[in-house]
């Protein structure tokens, strides 16, 4: 059913009318089904976000394209064989001339993955080349399956090329320094309040357009309530706002409710969030066997904690990266350093994984994900078995960074079980770190029974696997001897046991533990990895950072650090083009619902262009300015 932008207009305030009546949830309903969910008062249908399908796509499905499609079927390459182009979501899913080579949650009608599966012999691809392997088909296959979500929203241009070498990335918009612009000549000055607004006005002039008209006093108070704290006003707050506009004008009524929401814990709750969000913070390590992380709530207090009391948000980075490597005042101040690095110890993890090597291998690269996309909106992690495809990132850089980090030593806090093969010690804090009430001691005395039942279980362990051992030499069923559930009993019962012993010190009182980080005794030069596979190890690479953003006065890393402070001081450098633009965005997105870079994670070649390039340099440039205060 269509319905035009009257009748869509009619519906939706037909909806608002029984949404606050709070009555006739059926007619509520009808009107859902007849509009959709996401259709707003322009009529326009928002896509909502899909982080993990866009991740997957961006690192999983585009390369494929790129490196086997992308030369017969692209604008860019000039060709579309047999009608088909795959460089851009529309395309790929109108297909060519057979049909639809994508179609979003049904992979047997996809031509895309009949092509590559080699299953008709009269369609075959790539072609005169080997089947592509069976990790990639599964891949495209899984992407299909789970809705082809494909962020690809720009028609491509013809002849455009990614700025993949050095000197054609430093010259991307994204890795210029930000410059102060001087505010616009606008054709209305005297409807700016501020010096945003004659940027704001300047693009709406450009497109023809005029300001809507300036919300009631009442509403205003409400937006500011919930773009700070996430809470409503309460009746008497909004007559006390209102008799305040009657008597100080609105400006002043309003500038005397935003110091005390600013000053509001709930303002910490409702902005630390966000950067949680982007810390990919869970008290779990997901995948198959999502083991719980006792201490990640330590690091969530901090981020709290941390937005409330306006850390400048250079220091803020600095204290995640390296709080271990920072001097502290005493035992809490450490406490609090080392707590910060549980950024850098948060993320999914396979605890299944049996390869210590491989394990490592992957914690690492999810460190060097997360870094680089939460400060910098660009995934180095993508040229761990290649160089990049579209930005300006080699394997020689990732690897270099991959040196930093796999001279850090990783404290996520979980035991071992059957179902978690990676045991993760905690990171002990100073005696000054608090402590939460569900973390009591343990009696003298019950610490002591405790360590004699460990004792006695691995001793049991111990003498059963011996007689094992001797009745299996001498032919004898072993069964009989130590049974598995016997075996079980003993693993689950010790690691019990051990769990608690590490929470407490000889004396049974309680340990203060975090999730969190600290510089390996052996630092290391990461070996460049063929592909990737840590079984193909080539020569070590240098530890430093990615060589498209050149800062000279950054400091080197030394030969007895990791190179994390390092690391952490050349992102946080005035110079650096990304980090104050990147977190600047990422404000911007949370109050009005978009950014100026819509792809907030992403400021590479493959994301969206700004829509107000001046506007963000210039509030990117005031933000360093004014000491990296987010307030």
């Amino acid at each position: 059913m269509s319905l035009d932008a009257v009748q869509i207009t009619a519906l939706l305030d037909l909806k608002d009318r029984v949404i606050a009546s709070g009555k006739d949830r059926i007619l509520f309903l009808i009107i859902l089904l007849l509009i959709g969910p996401g259709v707003t008062r322009g009529g326009e249908q928002v896509a909502e976000g899909d982080t993990k399908g866009i991740a997957v796509f961006e690192s999983k499905i585009r390369p494929v394209l790129v490196q086997h499609c992308y030369k017969c079927h692209s604008v860019g390459a000039g060709k579309s064989e047999g009608g088909l182009l795959l460089d851009s979501r529309k395309t790929i899913r109108a297909g060519g001339d057979r049909g639809p080579a994508v179609v979003p949650g049904d992979s047997k009608s996809s031509l895309l993955l009949t092509a590559i599966s080699h299953t008709d012999p009269d369609l075959k691809m790539p072609p005169k080349q080997e089947r592509l392997p069976d990790t990639v088909i599964n891949d495209i296959k899984s992407w299909i399956q789970a809705g082809a979500v494909d962020p690809r929203e720009n028609e491509p241009t013809k002849g455009a090329s990614p700025p993949v070498t050095l000197e054609a990335g430093r010259q991307f918009w994204s890795f210029q320094k930000p410059v102060t612009h001087p505010p616009p000549t606008t054709k209305n000055p005297s409807w700016a309040k501020r010096d945003l607004d004659h940027f704001i006005l300047a693009k709406l002039d450009a497109s023809g357009l005029a300001p809507s008209a300036d919300a009631e006093p009442a509403t205003l108070l409400r937006r500011l309530h919930f773009d700070l704290v996430g809470l409503p006003p309460s009746p008497p707050a909004v007559r006390e706002f209102l008799q305040r506009v009657e008597a100080d004008g609105l400006d002043m009524a309003l500038a005397a409710e935003v110091d005390p929401l600013l000053a509001s814990p709930h303002f910490g709750e409702r902005w630390g969030r966000h950067w949680l969000d982007v810390a990919r913070f869970a008290e779990s390590s997901g995948k198959e066997a999502n083991i719980s992380f006792p201490y990640a709530w330590r690091y969530r207090d901090y981020v709290i904690d941390a937005v409330n009391a306006d850390l400048p948000f250079d220091r803020f980075l600095v204290e995640q990266i390296a709080g271990d490597l920072l001097p502290s005042n005493g035992d809490v101040e450490r406490a609090r350093l080392l707590i910060a690095t549980g950024f850098l110890a948060l993320g999914p993890k396979n605890l299944e994984e049996g390869n210590p090597l491989q394990f490592e291998a992957d914690m690492v690269d999810e460190q060097i994900d997360t870094v680089t996309r939460a400060v910098m909106a660009n995934s180095v992690a993508c040229a761990r078995c290649h160089d990049h495809k579209f930005d300006p990132f080699s394997m020689q850089d990732y690897y270099a960074l991959a040196g930093v980090f796999a001279s850090t030593k990783t404290y996520f806090g979980t035991f071992v079980s059957p179902a978690n093969r990676v045991g993760g010690d905690p990171l002990p804090l100073p005696r000054g770190a608090n402590q939460p009430i569900f973390h009591a001691s343990i009696p003298k005395e019950r610490a002591a029974s405790l360590k004699a039942q460990l004792a006695a279980l691995k001793k049991e362990q111990a003498d059963g696997m011996a007689a094992v051992l001797k009745a299996a030499a001498a032919g004898e069923d072993t069964e009989k001897i130590f049974t598995l559930r016997d075996a079980l009993r003993i693993f689950w019962t010790s690691g019990g046991i051990e769990g608690q012993l590490e929470k407490v010190d000889e004396s049974g009182q309680a340990l203060p533990l975090a999730m969190g980080v600290l510089d390996r005794e052996k630092i290391v030069d990461a070996p460049l990895m063929e592909r990737g596979e840590v079984g193909r190890p080539g020569k070590p690479v240098p530890r430093g950072f990615p060589r498209v953003v050149e800062i000279e006065d950054s400091a080197k890393i030394s030969a007895d650090h990791s190179g994390r402070l390092e690391f952490a001081r050349w992102l946080t450098h005035p110079d650096h083009p990304l980090t104050a633009r990147v977190m600047t965005n990422r404000i911007w997105h949370h109050l009005l619902g978009a950014g100026f870079v819509r792809t907030v994670d992403n400021f590479g070649y493959s994301g969206e262009r700004p829509s107000h390039p001046e506007l963000l340099d210039h509030l990117a440039v005031r933000f360093m300015a004014d000491g990296w205060s987010v307030k």
